[in-house]
């Protein structure tokens, strides 16, 4: 069995490299079983349900994830532009989880 590290090595290597849809088929496979192995089991339209006490934590509870994550998408890439080294770290943190 894989583990979820190896799988994201996998996925990594598509996002990166993948050019036809037989990649992106096989890409879309590598997320599912990822998120089994994570446990996860949610649409990624579910409603963002957690505690917290920050002001962002607070300003998306309730809300739907995928709005959410595109404005989050949008604030990474202006990070990306205007803090590259800040965006660099914040990505190999989301990636060693």
């Amino acid at each position: 069995m894989f583990t979820v590290k190896e799988i994201e090595k996998y996925i990594s290597d598509f996002e990166q490299h993948g050019n036809n849809l037989s990649e992106c088929v096989q890409l879309a496979s590598l997320y599912t079983v990822r998120d089994h192995l994570r446990g996860y089991s949610i649409s990624p339209e579910a409603n963002i349900l957690l505690g917290g006490s920050s002001e962002f934590l607070r300003s998306i509870n309730g809300k739907e994830s995928v709005k959410v994550w595109e404005i989050m998408d949008e604030l990474m890439s202006v990070v990306q532009t205007l803090h590259p080294a800040m965006y660099d770290k914040i990505i190999k943190k989301i990636k060693d989880i």
